[in-house]
């Protein structure tokens, strides 16, 4: 089964009882993989809770500001990004640095929420499986953001620093979620080929 969530919780002071607000208020959806097995749906809210949990657990560094600037916090992904789109597409780097415009004003979010707030459920679905599924569970986060800037390649060569932001703000709008899927898949078997994961 899979849980989706479309925001952040509203509180983060105790992350056990933000995460049971969350869960509580913004499920979603869930699917039943063997909705064969009679006597699972009594078990459905419960596993669906502990699964809910567990991700939490690994993603909460994104929503403590004290660990923003540790090996393990948001900057530090952020980071790990902007160093993924350098060595991938140099191009769009230097241009973004030209421009002066931060992987923060535009990939934040993406990072902190796991694209949940850029897709629709259903495309949520298919990048949380492979952000779930993959050797670097949610540090694949930056393979997608890659593959979200090489989607938008020849519009951000522009020098125009509004109509750039605008670009990346949006640009999840311009692919399909199995698209970006292929291009970071991509990306990353190119690195996992030349030893560099």
């Amino acid at each position: 089964f899979f849980l989706m969530i479309r925001r952040p919780p509203r509180s983060t002071h105790c992350i056990s009882s933000a995460a049971s607000d969350v869960y509580k208020r913004q499920v979603l959806y869930f699917t039943i993989i063997e909705d064969s097995f009679e006597g699972y749906a009594d078990y459905v809210e419960s596993e669906t809770f502990f699964a809910f949990s567990r991700m939490m657990g690994e993603v909460q560094n994104g929503f403590l500001r004290e660990l923003d600037k540790s090996d393990c916090g948001v900057d530090n992904q952020l980071l790990n990004a902007s160093k993924l789109v350098k060595k991938h597409c140099p191009e769009i780097w230097k241009n973004l640095k030209i421009l002066r415009i931060d992987f923060k004003f535009f990939a934040l979010r993406w990072v902190i929420l796991l694209l949940s707030q850029e897709f629709s459920v259903e495309d949520t679905q298919i990048l949380w499986d492979l952000l779930l599924t993959t050797k670097l569970r949610f540090a694949f986060i930056n393979y997608l953001i890659l593959g979200l800037l090489l989607n938008i390649q020849k519009e951000l060569m522009s020098d125009d620093f509004s109509e750039v932001m605008k670009l990346l703000q949006g640009a999840s709008k311009r692919i399909a979620a199995i698209d970006l899927k292929m291009i970071a898949l991509k990306a990353y078997k190119d690195d996992m080929d030349a030893g560099e994961i």
